[in-house]
């Protein structure tokens, strides 16, 4: 075989495996300075902070059009395009909803005051609330779940470090850290791990910090976290896993700045390096929200949250 077949036949690999990985379409989706754009299971979706004469924050929409948040006083409600009920009765005064699945299941944290050091994770099934233990220590919060109800966040240890969880309804497990954390001024809190995605599979994304203190995207199945390494700079973390195990998340570049990316089959990727439709010069910084549809949720530098539809 002469150079020039090898060279043909190199380039006819390099450019089928280009060509195996899952571009996207970026769509930019314009709101209202009172509107909150989030990412259910049917596609996107844009609510008015609004409701029934109720300023709302932080909302959270299923596909069935069910949303949940916290009003200004930081009591938990939920609602539809009927009307909004408070769940202050359920978990307390001073909560926050993290997340809603199509089954309506929600979760998030309550706290006794709004600068209690004691706030303890909850999820709502069925209209009823139940309490997530810790793993010892004195607080904890829920903030993922699952298309099948399984639910992620962090927990205090009695050592008081703060490591990602898994609650399965019966059981919480103790995720465990890649080596070593990272103490927060702000909530006098000292991190090991957290988990920000789940998936059906029982599969974990989000963040850990290692020896040296620099933040790391991890990914956790069958009892094994793993670190998903960096765009090139010192910082990364994981925001969420569909079902099928694509992983998103954000990563800085070595010159500093941010870039989302998508992590497939054992591989990292830079999102923009998929993306098409950006105006010249515009990147997207942070994706935060991933269905199984593999459609993206992202920011891009220029301010606008983009909808990065998946190319057939």
């Amino acid at each position: 075989m002469n150079i020039k077949s090898l060279q043909i036949i190199v380039f006819v690999t390099l450019s089928t495996v280009a060509l195996a990985q899952q571009r996207y379409q970026a769509i930019r989706i314009s709101t209202f300075a009172n509107e909150t754009v989030g990412l259910s299971q049917a596609g996107p979706y844009v609510l008015a902070n609004t409701q029934s004469g109720v300023t709302l924050s932080a909302l959270n929409a299923n596909s069935a059009g069910t949303f949940a948040g916290q009003n200004t006083n930081y009591q938990v409600c939920e609602g539809n395009a009927s009307g909004i009920q408070s769940l202050a009765s359920l978990v307390g005064t001073f909560a926050q909803i993290w997340a809603i699945n199509d089954n309506g299941t929600m979760v998030g944290y309550s706290e006794a005051g709004i600068y209690s050091d004691n706030y303890q994770a909850f999820v709502i099934e069925s209209g009823v609330a139940h309490r997530i233990p810790t793993l010892g220590g004195v607080s904890g919060s829920a903030e993922a779940v699952s298309t099948n109800n399984l639910v992620a966040g962090h927990s205090m240890r009695s050592n008081g470090i703060i490591n990602a969880i898994l609650w399965n309804g019966t059981k919480i497990a103790d995720l465990g850290s890649l080596g070593g954390t990272h103490y927060f001024s702000n909530t006098n809190r000292t991190f090991a791990s957290d988990a920000w995605g789940v998936n059906a599979s029982s599969e974990v994304v989000g963040s850990s910090w290692i020896p040296n203190g620099q933040q790391r995207a991890f990914l956790w199945k069958t009892g094994r976290m793993s670190n998903l390494g960096t765009l090139g700079g010192n910082q990364s973390w994981a925001t969420a896993i569909n079902d099928s195990g694509v992983v998103l998340g954000g990563s800085t570049l070595a010159n500093g700045l941010s870039h989302g990316f998508i992590y497939l089959k054992g591989k990292l990727f830079d999102l923009n390096s998929l993306v098409s439709g950006l105006r010249s010069g515009i990147y997207i910084n942070y994706a935060s929200q991933l269905n199984n549809a593999g459609q993206i949720l992202a920011n891009g530098s220029d301010g606008n949250i983009y909808l990065l539809e998946p190319i057939t």
